[in-house]
């Protein structure tokens, strides 16, 4: 699937590492792909944090491409059935207390169906910066459907993930959290053509 959501990504103008083909060693499957000859934007910014608001606002045009960009051939795993079946597999294990389950099925409940692409995983450590270019990786969780998924996306990895690891932006993406912030802040005032922080505020709310 991997291999597949990467040559859709390309069809579909998205640029990424271009695979090759799928082989098999010792049982095991593994893709060959185009060497990717760059760093992460969080690694290139660290390394010239001058540039942080070139490359947020970038980020911000690109996951905007995503976006706006259909799945008209229905290349991809749509996402509200893949969360679908990760909840009904959920319950059926008894993961979820009933209060917490009734809950999430409202919300996938209220989720509007879509077919634009989502990345899966869009944040500064799967982003890549080659020749100036940006190029999306670990398209594992690529699949068509609704903005929010990405956006959510966005919020954990941003808001949740620092409270719970202080440390996980330096380690994971190359940057401080401070810059991390920075970064979600005008790569989504760019995303959403807006220039006011109390209605950016209010979208993430």
């Amino acid at each position: 699937y991997w291999y597949h959501s990467i040559k859709s990504a390309i069809y579909y103008g998205i640029s990424s590492a271009k695979p090759y083909e799928i082989v098999e060693v010792e049982g095991r499957y593994g893709t060959i792909f185009d060497y990717i000859n760059g760093k992460s934007v969080g690694k290139t910014i660290a390394s010239h944090p001058e540039r942080l608001e070139e490359y947020a606002e970038r980020m911000g045009m690109l996951l905007k491409q995503l976006h706006t960009t259909e799945d008209k051939l229905d290349l991809l795993e749509n996402v509200d059935e893949r969360m679908q079946k990760w909840y009904d597999e959920s319950c059926r294990r008894n993961i979820l207390t009933d209060a917490v389950a009734e809950k999430m099925q409202n919300v996938l409940n209220a989720i509007l169906p879509r077919t634009t692409l989502l990345h899966g995983d869009f944040h500064e450590g799967n982003i890549i910066v080659r020749n100036d270019e940006l190029l999306c990786i670990d398209l594992d969780r690529f699949g068509n459907g609704h903005p929010i998924y990405d956006l959510m996306g966005l919020y954990f990895n941003h808001d949740v993930a620092i409270m719970r690891r202080p440390d996980f932006f330096q380690k994971s993406w190359g940057i401080t959290a401070e810059q991390a912030f920075s970064v979600k802040k005008i790569m989504l005032k760019t995303y959403y053509g807006i220039d006011d922080d109390k209605l950016l505020q209010e979208y993430e709310d």
